[in-house]
């Protein structure tokens, strides 16, 4: 039963974890502005719970009075649904000049914006004539925007501007050229919204920065695998009422089965001989090592690292029960 939940939950996972929600998201629950944290980017066997942080301020001037006239131009692009290049070119235009209150709900209606066009914007790099095999040609590794002037199909070359101009990229997947939104842009965002979505922000822009997984395979290593969950799990202590609170919730999930259960291109348990992966080992030992305090989900790793060893490193039926417990523990949160 647990190895049919395995096969059943995998394509699952890949969604929640590479995709993002494409429902319509509640952009009335913000708060405050705070510090900016700027989190360095490393592989090395850090304490994932403990983070330094910026003590630089952001750079907004809450004295400021907004224009009423702002807002209203804004709503009018939202409720029209113009295209997201549109929107975007008129968030950027109001970057740093409105309070940190309205910018908060620009930005999150921009996302929402991008994600309810992102399927309608997929169905164009599938439905056009040849676009993928055209795709391949010109790249095989991945595409890059200052590739648009070796396109010659002009149909081609306006979805990749159109693309690139409403805030996504270009990323492939088993053969596939498709477009998702890119969180990297919105870096720019983090210093004039609310401290929790500053922190989505961060967490997205990882996620769009260097995905986790692919083609059934993790991409990333398991010592960064933890520490995203980690930075997940802490997102949901600090902000339980915030506007993305069910994205990083899902987000969060995913990172919970990968992290106990694996992929099947990258199992926790070799195929040869059943035996717990060293790299694997080595990552999550090294995690719970430097501190399990305020976050129950490395306790729970450090509990599954006993299991383990008192397994003899075999994926035994203690081992599979403790597996599954879990898996359902983050599917009746979310």
């Amino acid at each position: 039963m647990y190895r049919k939940l395995l096969i059943i939950s995998t394509a699952l996972i890949l969604a929640l974890i590479i995709g993002c929600s494409n429902e319509p998201k509640d952009t009335a629950n913000v708060k405050e502005p705070a510090k900016v944290e700027q989190k360095p980017k490393t592989n090395d066997p850090v304490d994932p719970v403990e983070e330094k942080e910026n003590t630089e301020e952001p750079q907004v001037d809450e004295t400021t009075e907004n224009d009423p006239t702002v807002m209203a131009n804004f709503q009018v692009l939202v409720d029209n649904k113009v295209m997201a290049s549109e929107l975007k070119s008129y968030v950027d235009s109001q970057t740093g000049e409105v309070s940190v209150e309205d910018f908060t709900t620009m930005v999150l209606a921009l996302e929402d914006l991008q994600q309810e066009q992102l399927l309608e914007l997929e169905d164009r790099f599938y439905n056009g004539a040849d676009f993928q095999e055209k795709l391949w040609d010109l790249s095989k590794d991945g595409f890059h925007y200052d590739q648009i002037d070796k396109v010659t199909d002009p149909e081609l070359k306006k979805l990749l501007i159109d693309t690139r101009d409403g805030g996504y990229k270009v990323e492939t997947a088993e053969g596939a050229f498709f477009p998702v939104v890119d969180y990297q842009q919105y870096v720019q965002y983090q210093a004039h919204v609310s401290e929790d979505i500053r922190d989505y922000i961060e967490i997205k822009a990882i996620e769009s920065n260097e995905v986790s997984l692919k083609d059934a395979a993790m991409i990333i290593g398991w010592d960064e695998a933890v520490r995203r969950a980690v930075r997940q799990e802490k997102f949901i202590a600090n902000h339980p009422s915030s506007a993305r609170i069910d994205e990083i919730k899902r987000l969060f999930g995913g990172y919970v089965y990968v992290t106990f259960n694996g992929v099947d291109n990258t199992p926790l348990f070799n195929y040869e001989d059943g035996k717990f992966d060293p790299a694997v080992k080595t990552a999550y030992t090294a995690a719970v090592k430097a501190g399990t305090e305020g976050s129950p989900y490395l306790k729970r790793l450090s509990t599954f690292l006993d299991l383990i060893e008192k397994n003899e490193n075999i994926q035994s039926e203690e081992v599979m029960n403790y597996q599954q417990e879990t898996t359902e523990l983050w599917s009746n949160s979310i």
